[in-house]
């Protein structure tokens, strides 16, 4: 999983990874898109408070993180 903010300076230069890894054919990596707030917004607690990625992993099946 790859959740990114297009505006993070860090995430934001290749926000899709998915496109690059696959598995047999098949994408191996979800991007999952996220809105982080202010100046810096690489911060792994930005990621983590914000819904992207808890609703992300919530509906994932058991097993698969």
């Amino acid at each position: 999983m790859n959740v990114h903010d297009r505006l993070d300076p860090v995430a934001g230069v290749d926000p899709l990874p998915a496109d690059d890894f696959r598995r047999q054919g098949v994408k191996a990596v979800v991007d999952v898109g996220a809105s982080n707030r202010g100046a810096w917004r690489h911060g792994a607690d930005k990621y983590l408070a914000g819904t992207g990625l808890r609703d992300a992993l919530a509906g994932m099946p058991d097993g698969e993180w």
